[in-house]
């Protein structure tokens, strides 16, 4: 148990990173999407909404570690069952689930972001008929 501990201990500071790179995309299109909707589509602020969205980051950020620690958890299962796994492969394993893990949902609100930005820069006032 101890060594599945410092296995945890070892990826906590690669996922806190992975972490800190997620939170940065997903609060940049948080932030976008606020001017957006707020300040150009005239819609009404909405706590229910902003909560909404700080909740789902929490989930995130929660699962996300969570995800990434049983991943780390698998080869010293297997390990342990007697299915022996060399810590080069462990360890590939590992940090490749990480990134997958984070350059997936990164990814999305990164894209998310950049999309709502481009709306932003080339936003035009509606015209209106007199």
């Amino acid at each position: 148990m101890k060594e599945l501990l410092q296995l945890f201990m070892g990826n906590l500071f690669k996922i806190g990173v992975g972490l800190a790179i997620f939170l940065c995309a997903y609060l940049s299109n948080m932030c976008f999407s606020l001017y957006n909707n707020i300040a150009l589509l005239h819609e009404k602020w909405s706590w229910k909404k902003f909560l909404n969205g700080v909740a789902k980051a929490v989930a995130f950020l929660f699962g996300i570690s969570l995800l990434c620690l049983s991943v780390t958890a698998i080869p010293f299962f297997a390990d342990k069952v007697g299915w022996l796994i060399s810590a080069v492969y462990a360890e590939v394993f590992r940090d490749l689930a990480i990134v997958a893990v984070i350059f997936t949902v990164s990814s999305r609100y990164c894209f998310e972001a950049f999309i709502t930005f481009k709306d932003i820069l080339g936003y035009k006032e509606p015209e209106v008929d007199a």
